[in-house]
Protein backbone atom coordinates (compact mmCIF):
# COMPACT_ATOMS: atom_id res chain seq x y z
CA UNK A 1 0.00 0.00 0.00
CA UNK A 2 1.29 3.45 -0.90
CA UNK A 3 2.33 5.92 1.80
CA UNK A 4 -0.62 7.72 3.33
CA UNK A 5 -1.09 11.48 2.89
CA UNK A 6 -3.25 14.24 4.28
CA UNK A 7 -5.07 16.21 1.59
CA UNK A 8 -5.21 20.00 1.73
CA UNK A 9 -8.92 20.85 1.92
CA UNK A 10 -8.57 24.49 0.87
CA UNK A 11 -6.11 26.07 -1.54
CA UNK A 12 -6.15 29.19 0.60
CA UNK A 13 -5.98 29.79 4.36
CA UNK A 14 -9.02 29.06 6.48
CA UNK A 15 -8.13 32.00 8.76
CA UNK A 16 -5.74 34.90 8.25
CA UNK A 17 -4.84 38.06 10.20
CA UNK A 18 -7.32 40.93 10.22
CA UNK A 19 -5.52 44.22 9.97
CA UNK A 20 -7.85 46.82 11.44
CA UNK A 21 -8.34 48.66 14.71
CA UNK A 22 -11.02 46.31 16.00
CA UNK A 23 -8.80 43.25 15.56
CA UNK A 24 -5.57 44.94 16.66
CA UNK A 25 -4.67 41.86 18.74
CA UNK A 26 -4.58 39.55 15.69
CA UNK A 27 -3.40 41.91 12.96
CA UNK A 28 -0.01 40.22 12.59
CA UNK A 29 -0.52 36.44 12.74
CA UNK A 30 -3.21 33.86 13.49
CA UNK A 31 -1.87 30.32 13.74
CA UNK A 32 -1.45 27.04 15.69
CA UNK A 33 -5.10 26.31 16.51
CA UNK A 34 -6.37 23.75 18.98
CA UNK A 35 -9.60 22.13 17.77
CA UNK A 36 -12.59 20.32 19.26
CA UNK A 37 -16.31 19.79 18.70
CA UNK A 38 -18.77 21.48 21.09
CA UNK A 39 -22.54 21.58 20.60
CA UNK A 40 -22.20 20.12 17.13
CA UNK A 41 -19.80 22.82 15.91
CA UNK A 42 -16.02 22.90 15.54
CA UNK A 43 -14.32 25.31 17.93
CA UNK A 44 -10.83 26.56 17.10
CA UNK A 45 -8.80 28.19 19.87
CA UNK A 46 -5.92 29.81 18.03
CA UNK A 47 -2.79 31.79 18.78
CA UNK A 48 -2.88 35.44 17.72
CA UNK A 49 -0.25 38.18 17.42
CA UNK A 50 -0.78 41.87 16.83
CA UNK A 51 1.83 44.58 16.40
CA UNK A 52 3.38 43.70 19.77
CA UNK A 53 5.32 40.47 20.40
CA UNK A 54 3.03 38.88 23.02
CA UNK A 55 0.47 36.24 22.00
CA UNK A 56 -3.15 35.85 23.09
CA UNK A 57 -5.83 33.41 21.95
CA UNK A 58 -8.77 33.91 19.62
CA UNK A 59 -11.83 31.72 19.12
CA UNK A 60 -13.48 30.75 15.84
CA UNK A 61 -16.64 28.65 15.56
CA UNK A 62 -17.18 26.57 12.41
CA UNK A 63 -20.51 25.13 11.28
CA UNK A 64 -18.61 22.65 9.10
CA UNK A 65 -14.89 21.83 8.79
CA UNK A 66 -14.28 24.72 6.37
CA UNK A 67 -17.10 27.19 7.06
CA UNK A 68 -16.34 29.85 9.67
CA UNK A 69 -19.59 30.90 11.32
CA UNK A 70 -18.18 33.47 13.72
CA UNK A 71 -14.89 34.75 15.08
CA UNK A 72 -14.19 36.54 18.35
CA UNK A 73 -13.83 40.31 18.10
CA UNK A 74 -11.76 40.41 21.27
CA UNK A 75 -9.22 37.91 22.61
CA UNK A 76 -10.81 34.73 23.91
CA UNK A 77 -7.98 34.30 26.44
CA UNK A 78 -5.15 36.64 27.40
CA UNK A 79 -2.14 36.25 29.66
CA UNK A 80 -2.98 36.82 33.32
CA UNK A 81 -1.16 40.02 34.30
CA UNK A 82 -0.92 38.73 37.89
CA UNK A 83 0.69 35.45 36.85
CA UNK A 84 4.50 35.79 36.67
CA UNK A 85 4.72 32.75 34.38
CA UNK A 86 2.67 34.54 31.70
CA UNK A 87 4.53 37.86 31.63
CA UNK A 88 5.40 37.46 27.94
CA UNK A 89 2.23 35.87 26.69
CA UNK A 90 0.58 32.52 26.08
CA UNK A 91 1.16 30.29 23.08
CA UNK A 92 0.07 27.25 21.05
CA UNK A 93 -3.21 25.97 22.56
CA UNK A 94 -4.48 22.42 22.30
CA UNK A 95 -8.00 21.37 23.30
CA UNK A 96 -9.03 17.99 24.73
CA UNK A 97 -12.43 16.99 26.06
CA UNK A 98 -12.27 14.88 29.23
CA UNK A 99 -15.69 13.99 30.60
CA UNK A 100 -17.86 17.09 30.29
CA UNK A 101 -14.95 19.55 30.45
CA UNK A 102 -12.67 20.96 27.77
CA UNK A 103 -9.01 21.24 28.74
CA UNK A 104 -7.18 24.06 26.93
CA UNK A 105 -3.47 23.42 27.44
CA UNK A 106 -0.89 25.99 26.40
CA UNK A 107 2.61 27.36 26.88
CA UNK A 108 3.11 30.16 29.40
CA UNK A 109 6.10 32.35 28.56
CA UNK A 110 8.31 34.40 30.90
CA UNK A 111 11.96 34.91 31.80
CA UNK A 112 13.86 33.52 34.73
CA UNK A 113 14.52 36.28 37.31
CA UNK A 114 17.70 38.30 36.71
CA UNK A 115 20.82 36.78 38.16
CA UNK A 116 19.32 33.31 38.52
CA UNK A 117 21.56 30.57 37.28
CA UNK A 118 19.64 28.50 34.77
CA UNK A 119 20.99 25.20 33.53
CA UNK A 120 17.88 24.31 31.54
CA UNK A 121 17.48 27.41 29.36
CA UNK A 122 15.46 26.61 26.23
CA UNK A 123 17.62 25.15 23.52
CA UNK A 124 18.73 27.52 20.79
CA UNK A 125 17.87 30.70 22.68
CA UNK A 126 20.27 33.23 24.16
CA UNK A 127 17.74 34.61 26.63
CA UNK A 128 16.85 32.73 29.86
CA UNK A 129 13.31 31.81 28.79
CA UNK A 130 11.09 30.16 31.39
CA UNK A 131 8.57 28.01 29.54
CA UNK A 132 5.79 26.32 31.49
CA UNK A 133 2.88 24.02 30.66
CA UNK A 134 -0.43 25.51 31.81
CA UNK A 135 -4.14 24.79 31.42
CA UNK A 136 -7.58 26.36 31.71
CA UNK A 137 -10.80 24.35 31.68
CA UNK A 138 -14.27 25.21 30.42
CA UNK A 139 -17.63 23.57 29.86
CA UNK A 140 -19.08 26.13 27.45
CA UNK A 141 -16.24 28.23 25.96
CA UNK A 142 -17.57 31.21 27.89
CA UNK A 143 -16.64 30.66 31.53
CA UNK A 144 -12.97 29.74 31.92
CA UNK A 145 -11.34 28.19 34.99
CA UNK A 146 -7.56 28.77 35.11
CA UNK A 147 -5.61 25.92 36.70
CA UNK A 148 -2.14 27.42 36.29
CA UNK A 149 1.14 25.57 35.78
CA UNK A 150 0.68 21.79 35.71
CA UNK A 151 4.30 20.58 35.37
CA UNK A 152 6.26 22.56 37.98
CA UNK A 153 9.89 23.57 37.53
CA UNK A 154 10.35 22.09 34.05
CA UNK A 155 10.82 24.01 30.80
CA UNK A 156 8.43 22.32 28.38
CA UNK A 157 5.86 23.07 25.68
CA UNK A 158 3.62 21.39 23.05
CA UNK A 159 1.26 20.14 25.78
CA UNK A 160 -1.63 17.89 24.70
CA UNK A 161 -3.96 15.91 26.98
CA UNK A 162 -5.33 12.49 26.13
CA UNK A 163 -9.15 12.83 25.94
CA UNK A 164 -9.81 10.38 28.77
CA UNK A 165 -8.16 9.17 31.93
CA UNK A 166 -6.16 5.96 31.65
CA UNK A 167 -6.17 3.73 34.74
CA UNK A 168 -7.58 6.64 36.70
CA UNK A 169 -4.84 9.10 35.70
CA UNK A 170 -4.63 12.15 33.50
CA UNK A 171 -2.15 11.55 30.67
CA UNK A 172 -0.44 14.21 28.61
CA UNK A 173 2.24 14.67 26.00
CA UNK A 174 4.77 17.49 26.16
CA UNK A 175 8.13 18.40 24.67
CA UNK A 176 11.39 18.79 26.47
CA UNK A 177 13.68 19.73 23.62
CA UNK A 178 14.10 17.86 21.32
CA UNK A 179 11.86 14.92 22.32
CA UNK A 180 8.18 14.12 22.95
CA UNK A 181 7.61 13.09 26.57
CA UNK A 182 4.60 11.38 28.16
CA UNK A 183 3.52 11.98 31.74
CA UNK A 184 0.69 10.82 34.03
CA UNK A 185 -0.82 12.20 37.20
CA UNK A 186 -3.80 11.60 39.45
CA UNK A 187 -3.92 15.37 40.06
CA UNK A 188 -4.24 17.96 37.32
CA UNK A 189 -1.49 20.18 38.74
CA UNK A 190 0.77 17.36 39.91
CA UNK A 191 2.51 16.15 36.77
CA UNK A 192 6.16 15.19 36.86
CA UNK A 193 8.63 14.99 33.99
CA UNK A 194 7.53 11.53 32.88
CA UNK A 195 9.45 9.56 30.26
CA UNK A 196 10.60 9.97 26.68
CA UNK A 197 8.07 8.70 24.16
CA UNK A 198 9.58 9.72 20.82
CA UNK A 199 12.93 11.15 19.70
CA UNK A 200 14.25 12.66 16.46
CA UNK A 201 15.64 10.25 13.88
CA UNK A 202 18.87 10.91 12.03
CA UNK A 203 18.53 11.12 8.24
CA UNK A 204 14.73 11.35 8.47
CA UNK A 205 12.26 14.18 7.96
CA UNK A 206 12.05 14.59 11.76
CA UNK A 207 15.80 14.62 12.44
CA UNK A 208 16.07 17.85 14.46
CA UNK A 209 13.16 17.84 16.93
CA UNK A 210 9.69 16.44 17.38
CA UNK A 211 6.62 17.65 19.26
CA UNK A 212 3.07 16.65 20.03
CA UNK A 213 0.79 18.21 17.49
CA UNK A 214 -2.95 17.73 17.82
CA UNK A 215 -4.53 16.10 20.86
CA UNK A 216 -4.53 12.27 20.61
CA UNK A 217 -7.63 10.69 19.06
CA UNK A 218 -8.98 7.34 20.25
CA UNK A 219 -9.43 4.78 17.46
CA UNK A 220 -10.13 1.05 17.26
CA UNK A 221 -6.40 0.47 16.76
CA UNK A 222 -4.98 2.76 19.43
CA UNK A 223 -4.27 6.44 20.02
CA UNK A 224 -3.78 8.43 16.82
CA UNK A 225 -1.47 11.44 16.98
CA UNK A 226 -0.69 13.92 14.22
CA UNK A 227 2.71 15.25 15.32
CA UNK A 228 5.27 17.69 13.95
CA UNK A 229 8.89 17.07 13.10
CA UNK A 230 11.60 19.42 11.92
CA UNK A 231 14.04 18.61 9.14
CA UNK A 232 17.39 20.42 9.27
CA UNK A 233 19.34 18.30 6.82
CA UNK A 234 19.64 21.36 4.58
CA UNK A 235 22.13 23.46 6.53
CA UNK A 236 20.73 26.74 7.80
CA UNK A 237 17.15 25.86 6.84
CA UNK A 238 14.36 24.22 8.86
CA UNK A 239 11.24 22.60 7.38
CA UNK A 240 8.30 21.66 9.62
CA UNK A 241 6.42 18.56 8.48
CA UNK A 242 3.50 16.55 9.87
CA UNK A 243 3.64 12.85 10.64
CA UNK A 244 1.59 10.16 12.38
CA UNK A 245 2.14 8.15 15.54
CA UNK A 246 -0.11 5.30 16.62
CA UNK A 247 0.16 4.48 20.32
CA UNK A 248 -0.95 1.33 22.12
CA UNK A 249 -4.59 1.63 23.28
CA UNK A 250 -3.90 0.50 26.85
CA UNK A 251 -0.27 1.57 27.21
CA UNK A 252 0.33 4.77 25.23
CA UNK A 253 4.03 4.72 26.12
CA UNK A 254 4.36 2.06 23.39
CA UNK A 255 4.55 3.19 19.75
CA UNK A 256 2.83 0.83 17.31
CA UNK A 257 3.49 2.87 14.16
CA UNK A 258 5.50 5.93 13.16
CA UNK A 259 5.58 7.63 9.74
CA UNK A 260 8.66 6.88 7.71
CA UNK A 261 7.77 9.84 5.49
CA UNK A 262 5.77 12.99 6.19
CA UNK A 263 2.02 12.81 5.68
CA UNK A 264 1.88 16.56 5.06
CA UNK A 265 4.45 19.23 4.16
CA UNK A 266 4.52 22.95 3.29
CA UNK A 267 3.80 23.40 -0.42
CA UNK A 268 1.61 26.47 -0.90
CA UNK A 269 3.18 29.93 -0.90
CA UNK A 270 1.21 30.82 2.24
CA UNK A 271 2.72 27.79 4.02
CA UNK A 272 6.22 28.57 2.84
CA UNK A 273 6.33 32.35 3.36
CA UNK A 274 5.30 34.08 6.58
CA UNK A 275 6.64 34.91 10.02
CA UNK A 276 8.62 31.63 9.94
CA UNK A 277 9.07 30.03 6.54
CA UNK A 278 8.25 26.45 5.56
CA UNK A 279 5.96 25.49 8.44
CA UNK A 280 2.88 23.29 8.73
CA UNK A 281 2.29 22.92 12.46
CA UNK A 282 -0.69 20.78 13.56
CA UNK A 283 -2.29 21.72 16.89
CA UNK A 284 -5.83 20.39 16.53
CA UNK A 285 -7.73 17.53 14.91
CA UNK A 286 -11.38 16.47 14.91
CA UNK A 287 -13.46 13.55 13.71
CA UNK A 288 -16.23 14.84 11.45
CA UNK A 289 -18.51 12.34 9.73
CA UNK A 290 -16.20 10.01 7.77
CA UNK A 291 -12.99 12.01 7.96
CA UNK A 292 -10.30 13.36 10.25
CA UNK A 293 -9.65 17.08 9.84
CA UNK A 294 -6.31 18.51 10.94
CA UNK A 295 -5.96 22.23 11.64
CA UNK A 296 -2.47 23.67 11.36
CA UNK A 297 -0.45 26.84 11.56
CA UNK A 298 1.00 27.84 8.19
CA UNK A 299 4.34 29.67 8.24
CA UNK A 300 3.41 31.04 11.72
CA UNK A 301 1.08 33.44 9.91
CA UNK A 302 -2.18 31.76 8.91
CA UNK A 303 -4.36 28.70 9.59
CA UNK A 304 -5.00 25.88 7.14
CA UNK A 305 -6.92 22.62 7.19
CA UNK A 306 -6.17 19.18 5.75
CA UNK A 307 -8.08 15.91 5.94
CA UNK A 308 -8.01 12.18 5.42
CA UNK A 309 -10.75 9.57 5.24
CA UNK A 310 -10.96 7.67 8.54
CA UNK A 311 -11.41 4.24 6.95
CA UNK A 312 -8.53 4.79 4.56
CA UNK A 313 -6.18 5.81 7.36
CA UNK A 314 -7.23 3.05 9.76
CA UNK A 315 -6.99 0.39 7.04
CA UNK A 316 -3.50 1.65 6.24
CA UNK A 317 -2.42 1.60 9.89
CA UNK A 318 -3.90 -1.87 10.39
CA UNK A 319 -1.74 -3.13 7.52
CA UNK A 320 1.37 -1.73 9.23
CA UNK A 321 1.01 -3.08 12.76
Amino acid sequence: MDEIKLIRVLDEPLLAPINNRTHWWESGSVFNPGATVYNGKIHLVYRALGSFPYSSFGLAVLSSPTKVECRSKLPFLEADEKNPYERFGIEDPRVSKIGDEYFISYTALSLYPGGQQVSTAWQGMDMPWRIRASVVTTKDFVDLDPKGVIIPNIDTKNVAFFPEKIEGNYVLLHRIHPDIWISTSSRLTGFEKGKVLCQPRADHWDNSRVGAGAQPIKTSLGWLLFYHGVDERQKGHSIYHTGILLLHPKDPTKILYRSEKPVFSPEKDWEKVGYVRDVVFPCGAVEWENDYYVYYGAADKRIGVASIEKKKLLDYLASKI
